[in-house]
């Protein structure tokens, strides 16, 4: 069983891949952070969850992550996940990342509409995939 942490799980994203993760049968998700929601219950920031899922909303630590989760998914707002993102592949955790910093390989382009990137090398490992 694979151990997921989803950073940024108040969010539409965050809320809409929890809903997908609880119905993975190869997944567990052991970690749930919001800045603006640590401490909260996600079943009561999200009652849609009650008897589903117990976990705290936590406030994101790279350290922590790793100590309770094997991979992670970011559900942040653009320009918050590239760093959030190198402090994660720092640890050696996998990342999958939900927002447009990684999405566009050119930083030139990338700048171009979305402003300045501060993880511009990481941007020579990112993978873009688009499921059907």
């Amino acid at each position: 069983m694979l151990k997921v942490g989803v950073v940024g799980a108040t969010g539409y994203t965050g809320v809409e891949l929890v809903r997908l993760l609880l119905n993975h049968t190869e997944v567990e998700v052991t970690v749930l952070t919001s800045e603006r929601q640590a401490g909260v219950p996600y079943s009561k920031a999200f009652p849609q969850f009650q008897g589903r899922i117990d976990l705290s909303l936590e406030s994101f630590s790279a350290e922590k992550l790793k100590s309770k989760a094997d991979f992670a998914f970011l559900c942040l707002p653009h320009h918050e996940a590239m760093d959030a993102a190198q402090s994660l592949l720092a640890l050696s955790i996998p990342v999958i990342d939900l927002s447009a910093d990684f999405r566009l390989k050119d930083r030139t382009t990338y700048e171009t509409w979305y402003g300045p990137h501060t993880q511009p090398k990481l941007l020579d490992h990112a993978e873009y995939g688009l499921p059907e």
